[in-house]
């Protein structure tokens, strides 16, 4: 089966049923056993009661393919959690378990990926531990965030390397220097018709460029909640909808403001550093979350990517953005068993630099800058 194949098949299954079945449970048990004797010795006792109770017949197999993909990828059972991260400076919260091994399940990349003017392209651009996404749609074109200032001029030339003069949205989600802190290249080097800002009334400097920028350019000030305009909004033949409850947090990330975003049959969330009460508070509205691609809350820390949340945009994909090596630790042991447990494939900046995703409207591919 060719690696397309592959991935459609692995995607259709998980969009077929949000429970696991017991065979996958058992899988993944028997995966991070390792490779010794006695652990061949108990996949083969295990694979023996199963063919004789019949069991067998209902599962898939069980064979050591998937402790190859384990030791392929790093991933086993004494690597996670073994180091203690740094205390985030931005919420004052973050201490959880670093993991820097990557998904048990290996992330598909194809080559040269055919693009259409039409189609949707969704870059995740390496801004090291920051976010910057890149969304183009029928010559359209949304920017989401865009990192420190120090990576400023990267983001600027990027964007122009894609021929991108105008963006029709500039998205900040909260303001946080990792987030908005290139806002006043942004609003130097190109027209921005619309602007999205948070509800959240911390005032930083680099909220105080955001304000400017837009009065310069005399943007149009989009603030979901407040805006009936933000209730939906088109980019080319693509539709996103800005899922903010009409609340007050003391976090400042917590103001994050979360975009469901939809081409055709195929559906991304992103999340800003939404934390998980947040999360709570978009799941208590009963909004519909589910989706294909989720890009992970706040670089992969465990204050994000709560379990019920995870579950119920369901996806077959994760994008973590964050720094290789970085202080904090991210992402931490906690948010990768989450989506090693609902058997998600993950795909991070740190190891693969910047990512992009194309969507036909019903087939995802993703490509990598440097594939690790």
């Amino acid at each position: 089966m060719s690696l397309i194949s592959e991935k459609k098949v692995r995607f259709m299954a998980k969009k077929s049923s949000k429970k696991k079945s017991v065979s996958k449970k058992i899988n993944k048990k028997l995966r991070y056993a390792g490779t010794s004797l006695l652990s061949l010795l108990l996949i083969a006792v295990v694979s023996f009661v199963l063919d004789v109770t019949g069991i067998a017949d209902i599962l898939p197999d069980l064979n050591d393919s998937n402790i190859e993909n384990d030791v392929n990828t790093g991933n086993n059972s004494s690597t996670q959690g073994s180091n203690t991260d740094v205390k985030a400076p931005d919420s004052g919260k973050d201490t959880g378990t670093n993991n820097n091994s990557g998904s048990s399940t290996k992330p598909v990349i194809t080559d040269n990926v055919e693009y259409n003017y039409e189609d949707l392209r969704v870059h995740f651009i390496d801004v090291d531990q920051a976010d910057c996404i890149f969304i183009e749609c029928g010559g359209e074109y949304m920017l989401i965030d865009g990192g420190n200032p120090e990576t400023g001029d990267k983001v600027v030339n990027y964007l122009i390397s894609n021929g991108v003069s105008t963006l029709k949205y500039y998205v900040g989600t909260h303001p946080h220097a990792d987030h908005i802190g290139c806002v006043k290249k942004i609003f130097a080097n190109f027209e921005v018709e619309n602007a999205i800002k948070s509800k959240c009334p911390t005032k930083s400097q680099y909220e105080k460029a955001f304000l400017s920028g837009i009065e310069n350019r005399n943007s149009h000030v989009i603030t979901p909640g407040m805006d009936e305009y933000s209730k939906e909004m088109t980019l080319g033949n693509a539709t996103f909808k800005c899922l903010t409850v009409d609340k007050e947090y003391d976090d400042v990330n917590a103001w994050s403001i979360v975009i469901l975003l939809t081409y055709k049959e195929n559906k991304f969330v992103f999340t800003g550093d939404a934390i998980k009460l947040t999360e709570n508070d978009i799941l208590a509205t009963g909004v519909d979350i589910e989706a294909d691609v989720l890009k992970v809350g706040h670089h992969g820390s465990y204050t994000s990517s709560g379990k019920k949340f995870v579950q119920a945009v369901n996806p077959a994909y994760a994008v973590i953005m964050c720094g290789e090596n970085n202080d904090y630790g991210h992402p931490h042991a906690e948010t990768v068993a989450t989506l090693e447990d609902e058997d998600i494939i993950v795909y991070r900046t740190d190891k693969m630099g910047t990512i992009v995703c194309t969507s036909d409207g019903k087939n995802l591919h993703f490509t990598a800058e440097k594939v690790k």
